[in-house]
């Protein structure tokens, strides 16, 4: 009833929906919970995206459903080979967001089974890791398929607004064009407490811009 819903709302406003977001997922890992249920979901999702033709779908390997020892990054590989395996033809970019290091992350997507997994690479919170995007941009070129603009300071600090921060959403919205599996680009900007509409137009507008704008 609710993918219906969504149908409708898309076509009475002439929209799209280009990607699934398992933020849910943060605080109840794949890797943790029991296979059946995860079969369950991952059915609904691919019948879901399916349905809504939406080509990219995110799972969250960060935070609370980080990989934080052996075991963890070893029923991780097994359950997204085996979910990966039930969206074959069902879903056009299966995709992780992650905190692993760039060098963990190619390890993880070199393993067999996985080849269709790519990476959505969230620019404000690899800033704020200490990750630069011109690793990202050299390992993963072929593996990107979303990038959310947000924008942190180094060393875990807030989301603050577009361009007051150390993301280096210039050099990622420049690079877009030359990756060539990347399927959208998502606002995930800071929201005060007070306006969100405006803080989004405000965002947008930023956006727009430097890409309006490339630099030379």
């Amino acid at each position: 009833r609710a993918v219906d819903e969504v149908a409708a709302l898309c076509v009475t406003h002439g929209i799209e929906v280009t990607s699934m977001s398992l933020d849910a997922l943060m605080y109840y890992p794949i890797f943790r919970l029991p296979w059946d249920d995860v079969a369950w979901l991952a059915d609904r999702l691919g019948s879901a995206a399916k349905r809504l033709s939406v080509p990219r779908i995110s799972i969250p390997v960060e935070e609370g459903s980080g990989l934080r020892n052996p075991d963890d990054a070893a029923n991780a590989r097994e359950v997204l080979a085996k979910v990966l395996g039930r969206w074959d033809g069902v879903v056009e970019a299966p995709c992780i967001e992650t905190d692993l290091s760039p060098r963990n992350v190619e390890s993880l997507l070199a393993v067999p089974g996985l080849e269709a997994l790519g990476l959505v690479v969230d620019l404000g919170n690899i800033a704020a890791l200490g990750y630069r995007w011109e690793e990202y941009q050299k390992r993963f070129r072929e593996r990107i398929f979303g990038l959310h603009v947000k924008d942190r300071r180094v060393g875990m600090g807030p989301t603050v607004p577009l361009g007051e921060g150390d993301a280096e959403l210039r050099a990622a919205l420049d690079a877009a064009d030359g990756l060539p599996c990347l399927r959208d680009i998502t606002l995930q900007a800071y929201r005060s407490p007070d306006d969100y509409r405006r803080d989004a137009t405000d965002a947008l507008a930023y956006v727009r811009a430097l890409m309006q704008h490339p630099s030379s």
